[in-house]
């Protein structure tokens, strides 16, 4: 009893000091936010360019033939959510997994695919993919930052064709703010448990004259925090010089410019300019199950030199033009850079952190890793180099067929909005990796640096890419959407000992779905689509055993109900993968694998209802969301290597990290000038592989803590807002209210925490 009191207290410690040290920053925005807001003028007029979102009109999502979710940001603004693992809890039939707490590094997956690095879902930035080598290289070790975005998109059905490549799972949509040809300003200012602070600036200002109307804007994102782990107690930490273990930097910078020129003719020009730059001291190493009972948020000192540095910077330029009502026609050229070193810890005493951090562990090298026993550590400093670039081009015609009978009565009218695209695309990665070798004495201290080149590897992917989709309305009643996607990729490979030529792969990905309308409140819808991912160059090689594509075929059925005051929807999906590929296996840096078939079927459900006249006073809202998964392997895995978390998985074995069922509920309370609001998402314990054991033994009987099982967990988001006026409002709120502590993940290296209870306050302003 004694140790669960001493950890809560030292959780307590954690909360309460560090907000005097935030007082005076927070008052610092609160009056800038003053006088920056005396001076501004209101927005006067919008304009989006077309085509950048997923969904035209925020209806769009309920208009589909397949499942789709818009999340607006002010919803999860509320909650002070800053990352899009606590952003997608929401949104059925999406499973994410929690790697550090801050889902920096997000792992994704959208109806039963691996969650491995979101390499089957197509991550997009307003439109253009944004993964560093969507081909190369599709395991990313980057997101966007999902605080700033003014929305995000989920796409899971049959329209999700046109979003390419590995989008066997679907596609995510990050919006970022949209310019206009108004006048505005937004400053919010947040400061939190742990020392976390955040701040962040928009403003656009507009101009109209002869020579048409012009648009800037300029954002400006900032966060900063101490992180929620310690290192372990009795170790000497002025080595490394804070016990702050897990703390992070990002800063991200932002600029637009929208140009309508004055023609009669309306056309468009837009650029987008912005980076990303990332310092976070967090690694690959986890906690053995026993010493994560004792204290899940304390972190070894043998991983005392982890850091990840990472720059990204993404641009774009496009052109937009309505030849008239009925033809319009987009072209947009891109470039996207993304960098990182990630130098983090690989092996304690010649021994894995997922050995070393296994239960089933016999060895003495743990005390080395702990830093309680002097010996040898090996850190692997992960360079890379990614480099993306295309050019894209998408027409829009909309024409109507109408035929009318002997009696001069319409009888059939075809709506058609036809769109066709191409795509030229080539992104590469530049790997050069070298291996860290130090002495570490007891205590932590470390002495003796060596380094020797490890690996260099260079991956190159070119493509071209034809679409196109034909949405047809037929009376009104009935609409058909229908198309489907090529892909021409050429790959090259090398590396230091191999050069191998180009190989050529092709994809053809058919899609299409059915809604029926059938009144103002019901409609059923249907669709079908084909899946595909590419295997990266180092697997598509043909070296007598290369890697066979991921295929799969989607099917889904449902309907929607949607009156003045509850909208439901429910949808039963089928899933078949085919040659299910496993990105690097398990962070081990061997080579991808072929783990052979996965069904996953289930029902999602979602429900918001905002009942009029319920409460005497003020509005109140509810939701819910639920999935139920049943994602299964129908016969024994081909996976052979032991470093696979599917290797030695058998027929009926369930899909790892694929909860059987989770849900979502929430409801939200305003009268006058308060808001109160209340959620919480339960996901239950699932198996961390195929071998679906609680033993942490590798298919080989090695130890290997990366099998075994996560924690079920509870997480409940409380807030308050208070609106001070039009233009300005402060809030509060507590994430992981019941503070649990569960173990989110078992991968890369051992049992890794979800965020512990951590408490906010917010200002911000909007004019």
């Amino acid at each position: 009893m004694s140790t669960v009191i001493s950890r809560k207290i030292n959780q307590l410690n954690r909360l309460a000091p560090k907000y005097a040290r935030g007082v005076s920053w927070l008052m610092l925005h609160s009056f800038l936010i003053a006088g920056l807001f005396n001076s501004v003028k209101a927005q006067e007029s919008v304009y989006v360019v077309p085509d950048v979102n997923i969904f035209e009109t925020e209806q769009q999502e309920f208009e589909l033939p397949g499942t789709g979710d818009y999340i607006p940001k002010e919803e999860y603004s509320a909650y002070n959510f800053q990352n899009i693992n606590e952003i997608l809890r929401r949104t059925p039939g999406v499973y994410t997994r929690e790697e550090g707490g801050f889902g920096l590094f997000p792992n994704i997956s959208l109806r039963g695919t691996d969650t491995l690095r979101s390499a089957k879902t197509a991550i997009l930035q307003d439109g253009i993919n944004i993964a560093p080598a969507p081909y190369s290289a599709p395991d990313a070790y980057f997101s966007p930052i999902a605080a700033m975005m003014s929305g995000i998109e989920v796409l899971k059905g049959a329209s999700q064709f046109r979003f390419g490549p590995n989008n066997t799972g679907g596609a995510i949509n990050y919006i970022t703010s949209p310019v206009d040809f108004g006048q505005r300003a937004n400053l919010m200012a947040t400061y939190g448990s742990f020392n976390d602070k955040s701040s962040q600036f928009t403003g656009n200002y507009g101009v109209t004259g002869a020579f048409g109307s012009i648009g800037l804007l300029g954002e400006f994102y900032y966060r900063e925090n101490d992180g929620f782990k310690d290192f372990s107690s009795g170790v000497d930490s002025s080595s490394y010089g804070s016990d702050d273990a897990n703390g992070l930097e990002q800063q991200s910078p932002l600029a637009k410019i929208l140009w309508q020129l004055p023609t009669k003719m309306p056309i468009v020009i837009e650029l987008k300019g912005g980076s990303t730059h990332l310092d976070y001291n967090g690694g690959y190493q986890g906690l053995t199950t026993s010493d994560f009972n004792t204290d899940p948020y304390q972190r070894y000192s043998g991983s005392q030199r982890d850091v990840m540095n990472s720059n990204q910077q993404a641009y774009y330029a496009r052109l937009h033009v309505d030849f008239n009502s009925k033809i319009s026609n987009q072209t947009t050229v891109y470039y996207n850079k993304f960098t990182r070193d990630w130098f983090k810890l690989s092996s304690a005493g010649g021994d894995s952190l997922s050995k070393l951090t296994s239960k089933a562990y016999q060895g003495s090298n743990l005390g080395v890793l702990k830093g309680t026993t002097a010996g040898t550590l090996k850190y692997v400093s992960n360079n890379r180099k990614y480099y993306t670039y295309g050019v894209m081009n998408q027409s829009r015609v909309k024409f109507d067929h109408t035929w009318k009978g002997t009696d001069g009565n319409e009888w059939l009218n075809l709506s058609h909005d036809f769109k066709v695209g191409v795509k030229f695309h080539r992104d590469s990665i530049n790997r050069d990796q070298y291996n860290a070798n130090f002495t570490q004495a007891v205590g932590g201290g470390l002495t003796g640096l060596n380094s020797t080149s490890n690996a260099d590897r260079n991956q190159i992917t070119r493509g071209a890419v034809a679409w196109f989709e034909d949405t047809v309305k037929i009376n009104q009643d009935w609409t058909i959407l229908f198309g489907s996607r090529f892909e021409a990729i050429e790959q090259f490979y090398r590396n230091r000992n191999t050069l191998r030529g180009w190989e050529s792969s092709y994809a053809f990905v058919p899609g299409g779905g059915v809604i029926y309308d059938y009144d103002n409140n019901w409609s059923w819808f249907a669709g079908v689509y084909k899946g595909f991912s590419f295997t990266g160059p180092s697997g598509a090689v043909d070296d007598g055993t290369p890697l066979q594509p991921e295929k799969s075929v989607q099917k889904e059925l449902g309907f929607r109900y949607n009156n003045n005051s509850l909208f439901t929807q429910l949808t039963a999906f089928h899933v078949n993968y085919d040659n299910l590929l496993v990105i690097d296996n398990s962070n081990s840096g061997n080579s991808a694998d072929n783990a052979g078939e996965v069904v996953t079927q289930g029902i999602e459900f979602s429900s918001v209802y905002s009942p009029r006249g319920l409460m005497p006073k003020g509005d109140i809202s509810f939701f819910f969301n639920g999935t139920y998964t049943d994602a299964y392997l129908p016969s024994n895995t081909k996976s052979t290597d032991a470093e696979s978390i599917f290797a030695g998985g058998t027929k009926g074995a369930m899909m790892p990290y694929i909860p059987e069922y989770d849900f979502a509920l929430g409801a939200d309370y305003t009268i006058d000038k308060f808001t109160l609001g209340v959620e919480g998402s339960y996901t239950p314990e699932m198996f961390t592989s195929a071998l679906n054991t609680e033993s942490e033994q590798n298919s080989s009987g090695t130890a290997d803590a990366r099998h075994g099982k996560t924690d079920d967990h509870f997480l409940l988001n409380l807030n308050l807002a208070y609106k001070l006026s039009d233009m300005f409002g402060i809030s509060a709120g507590v994430k992981n209210a019941l503070d649990l502590e569960y173990i989110s993940s078992r991968h890369p290296g051992g049992a890794r925490s979800g965020a512990p209870l951590s408490a906010w306050v917010k200002a911000k302003a909007t004019y």
